[in-house]
């Protein structure tokens, strides 16, 4: 989905997102960080009803995203540390969060479902250690 396809689905949606940023460098792999919160905030609008907010908080550890969307299946948020674990979807491939939680891997870091109020859903990317992508960086990988 482009940037702007994205836009006007908001637009049209009538969601709300709220950024609260440090400016900060983050060490690890620019596409690889990109794709993962692509991927978290195509989910939070894919699944966002009108009207609703999605918040997002960005640190140099961590992305925290909530969003008002009903929340996290029990199911989801108990197999999505599993390996190989699809999330069930009706609009999608369910091939976001386990890609998430790879990159997150990646970058030793971890990725975090929680459901901390009701309908309120909150995920969190924390990239605590940084120095297991370096390590990996310098792998041939192909």
């Amino acid at each position: 989905m482009t940037t702007l396809a994205i836009a006007l689905l908001i637009g049209l949606l009538g969601i709300a997102i709220e950024f609260d940023a440090i400016e900060t460098t983050v060490e690890g792999d620019k596409g690889l960080l990109e794709t993962a919160l692509r991927n978290l905030l195509a989910n939070s609008i894919r699944h966002a009803t009108a009207p609703s907010a999605i918040r997002v908080r960005m640190t140099a550890q961590s992305v925290i995203i909530e969003d008002d969307s009903g929340g996290f299946p029990d199911e989801v948020i108990r197999d999505s540390q599993k390996r190989f674990f699809v999330v069930p979807s009706t609009t999608g491939s369910g091939l976001g969060l386990p890609t998430v939680q790879m990159i997150a891997e990646l970058h030793n870091g971890r990725l975090i479902l929680e459901n901390i109020a009701p309908n309120i859903a909150r995920v969190t990317l924390s990239l605590n250690h940084p120095t297991r992508y370096q390590f990996l960086s310098n792998a041939n990988l192909y």
